[in-house]
């Protein structure tokens, strides 16, 4: 669903925004600490991720989200309630919806973070815990997977203590054999009706040329290549015969190959998507000049690092800025391919300013496969925005705007 414009009425209880959502493919917003980037985007997911708990103790005092079959609006008192309006642009009757913060009901003596949860209200400490405040209208308007959320803290270990870096390369092995699998599998389908398939085909008898089948062939070897650079498929023996050109004008033995052919490109096609992101995901951290390094991709780790020297680097010992980079990288080309609204804060945290500048180069590539909607940006660095000032929108210009323009006006007369 396409977004048009989002329209915050004094959030902290001062600033009033009005932010055009239609107008590019990447819309940026900057400005100083405490004007509420990271927290539109916080807005943003929690409507179309139907997770409204941070609202209900947000000071704002009305939020709209404009889309293409209408509005959405939300106002809140800070106490826990939300007053819903979905309204729709073909004269639909209005859905509203009252949502008020409750608690989850954990065992007693559930401990978390050091504090005691549960039925003892009275406990020293305690700290509550609150469900998941969900809207049945949002539900309706926005499916699950519609957003994703690319948060500042992108290195936070998982709880077992599990890097995120190699929980990406972890990914990037199962993502390879799941593709291993589901060829083997057509693989199997493919070669069970093979004679019969033959025989059906050899009785229509097509006319084929052997230059087209050269060429084909030629093709798919060239794919075969391709996919055993990044180990996807094992080493295979070259697939034209020293004599095929003496069987040019034998019509089974093209018929043969024809059907070997198309074989040949259905048990390759669950490699093709992800071939083309493990080549762009390779070939922009190339383009960003490890220091001293470049990514390695194999079936056995997902991905490494070697130095230039031929010595192993180990993925955590990498920096924190190429850490992040690769992160976020990775979850842009692997992980969002069915999601229309990416949210990215601060993408510039721990980059060299000549990573900060190819930032958008990188992401406009990486949207020509997994074609996002919208991608909305929150960032604080000049270096990320470059020469992309149409597609900014300062937070401190839009709330002093309309302050300054009666000013402008002078006095009505």
């Amino acid at each position: 669903m396409k977004l048009i414009r989002l329209e915050i009425r004094k959030l902290f209880g001062l600033l009033d925004y009005s932010i055009p959502l239609n107008e590019n493919e990447i819309t940026m917003l900057t400005g100083p600490n405490g004007y509420g980037k990271t927290m539109i985007l916080n807005i943003l997911h929690s409507i179309m991720a139907n997770n409204l708990n941070v609202l209900c103790t947000l000071k704002f005092e009305q939020i709209t989200l404009y889309h293409l079959k209408g509005t959405v609006s939300i106002t809140g008192d800070e106490s826990g309630r939300l007053d819903l309006l979905s309204e729709g642009v073909s004269g639909a009757d209005p859905m509203s919806e009252v949502l008020t913060l409750k608690e989850d009901k954990l065992p007693v003596g559930f401990w978390t973070m050091g504090a005691l949860r549960g039925d003892d209200k009275n406990a020293p400490n305690s700290i509550p815990v609150y469900a998941r405040l969900k809207s049945d209208v949002l539900s309706t308007l926005f499916p699950s997977g519609f957003i994703s959320f690319i948060r500042a803290d992108r290195l936070d270990k998982a709880s077992d203590g599990t890097t995120v870096i190699d929980r990406c390369a972890g990914q990037l092995r199962k993502l390879m054999e799941t593709a291993e699998d589901e060829s083997a599998a057509l693989s199997q389908k493919l070669d069970a009706t093979f004679p019969i398939r033959l025989f059906e085909r050899l009785q229509l008898q097509k006319n084929l040329y052997y230059s087209n089948i050269k060429e084909r062939l030629i093709g798919i070897q060239g794919k075969r290549r391709d996919y055993m650079k990044f180990g996807l498929i094992q080493k295979q023996e070259e697939l034209l015969p020293d004599e095929g050109d003496a069987m040019e004008g034998s019509r089974e033995y093209l018929n043969v190959l024809d059907l070997y052919i198309n074989d040949a490109m259905e048990k390759l096609s669950p490699f093709e998507t992800l071939h083309q992101k493990i080549d762009l995901f390779e070939s922009i951290l190339r383009e960003k000049v490890l220091a001293f390094k470049h990514v390695h991709i194999s079936r056995e780790q997902g991905f490494s690092f070697i130095s230039e020297n031929g010595d192993p680097v180990g993925r955590n010992m990498l920096s924190s800025g190429e850490q992040n980079q690769i992160v976020l990288l990775f979850c842009l080309i692997f992980n969002l391919r069915t999601h229309k609204v990416i949210l990215i804060d601060e993408p510039e945290i721990s980059l060299h300013v000549a990573w900060q500048q190819t930032f958008l180069d990188s992401l406009k590539k990486i949207q020509k496969i997994n074609i996002y909607e919208k991608v909305i940006i929150a960032t604080h660095s000049p270096a990320v925005i470059s020469k992309n000032w149409p597609l900014t929108f300062d937070l401190y210009d839009i709330a002093h705007r309309d302050k300054a323009a009666p000013e402008a006006g002078g006095k009505p007369e």
